[in-house]
This record gives C-alpha cells, structure tokens and sequence, in this order.
C-alpha cells in the first residue's frame, strides 16, 4: 500500500481565531497526496516538543524501521541524512506522550474538522 505522511507545520505565533479545517478536503488531499501540511496546528512550547520528539525518533526510533530506512539521521547533522541512492523516506513512529500529543487533540482546527 502507500506510505501516508503527516507534516506538521507550525508558527510561533498563537493562532486564536482560526478558522477550523474542513474535514472532506483534509481527506481527499491525504488520499491524493498522502501528505496532509497542518499550518498553526502547533506552536510555541508544544511545536518545539514535537520537533524534539521526532528527532530523538529519526536518531534513535523505538520502533524499529522497515529494511532499508536509513538509522541514525540527526536533524543537526547533513552528513547523517540519506544520500545518493539510499531511501529518502524516513519513517517514525514516535509514542504518543508529550505535551504535543495533548496540544494536537485539543487543536479548535483539528477537533473542528
């Protein structure tokens, strides 16, 4: 099957009143795509929780990856990410703990959709 992928966008700035995300169009673009971009969706402290989660996930994952993922990526560190003809999709899977996890559930954009 397809490799489905999240990106998670975010600013510093706190977003009060956006608007909520439509539901139907989030669908449609993650089938199309496979990758939905979720703008504002984090910020601030919770953004930096994630970013930080998914780096320690990309250096040292809990769960192992797939056969032939490249191991040992650091974010801070170019010569650590894939090159030539080595898989250029990194898969994580990082436990859903973090004060991110809690910022993502109660999101008005997501919890709206």
């Amino acid at each position: 099957g397809a490799c489905r992928r999240w990106r998670f966008q975010g600013t510093e700035e706190e977003d009060a009143g956006a608007v909520a995300m439509d539901a139907s169009a989030l669908r449609e673009t993650f089938r199309r795509d496979g990758i939905v971009v979720l703008d504002g969706v984090l910020s601030g402290s919770a953004l930096e929780s994630f970013r930080e989660q998914v780096s320690r996930e990309l250096t040292k994952p809990c769960i192992p990856p797939e056969s032939g993922t490249p191991e040992g990526v650091r974010l801070s560190s170019p010569e650590t990410w894939p090159r030539g003809s080595q898989r250029r999709v990194i898969e994580v899977v990082p436990p859903g703990v973090g004060e991110h996890w809690g910022a993502l559930a109660e999101s008005p954009k997501l919890t709206h959709a």
